[in-house]
């Protein structure tokens, strides 16, 4: 098995070598739905990698709304604090309103699997408004995965029971 030729050898798969073979799954990556109540401050969301190896660097562009959603600083974008903070570097680019730019490197080949990087958003929209979160591109060791990706969206809502002896009863709720 030598990953990096140009060639899908017997015992390689996209999973262990995504340089070389063809992906075979319809997902790769996944922002979930998020229902957010109206008196929330913030949500965090988080980007799904579904499992690769050999990974070693990546990019990627996410949009959001930004009149619903809003980055303060870009300490708000991170990756899973599974990952060894000395074994990654990953940078960030939240100055755009409503583009979040991020690159990954490390100098050993990561494995991703599952929650990969969360985000926090500031909700500024208001009841009833949503933001997608979209995935504009995505690269993993130079091959775009952004086809093999589920986008989310971030909805603001009254989310309660409208059964009044419910703990949770709202009369506003939707």
């Amino acid at each position: 098995q030598e990953c990096g030729n140009s060639k899908c050898d017997e015992m390689e798969t996209y999973i262990n070598c995504i340089d070389d073979c063809p992906i075979t799954v319809e997902t790769l990556l996944l922002i979930d739905d998020y229902p957010v109540h109206i008196d929330s401050q913030y949500v965090i969301i988080s980007i799904e990698v579904s499992y690769l190896e050999n990974i070693e660097a990546g990019q990627f562009n996410l949009s959001y709304n930004e009149d619903i959603l809003e980055i303060e600083n870009s300490s708000d974008c991170y990756i899973n604090e599974n990952f060894n903070p000395n074994n990654i570097v990953f940078v960030i680019n939240s100055n755009i309103p409503g583009t979040i730019q991020g690159v990954f490197y490390t100098l050993e080949n990561l494995i991703l699997n599952g929650e990969f990087i969360h985000i926090r958003f500031k909700v500024i929209g208001s009841l009833g408004q949503l933001s997608d979160l979209e995935f504009v591109s995505f690269i993993v060791n130079n091959t775009n995965i952004t086809n093999y990706s589920e986008n989310g969206t971030v909805t603001i809502g009254n989310f309660g029971c409208m059964d009044s002896s419910a703990c949770n009863y709202s009369p506003e709720a939707t």
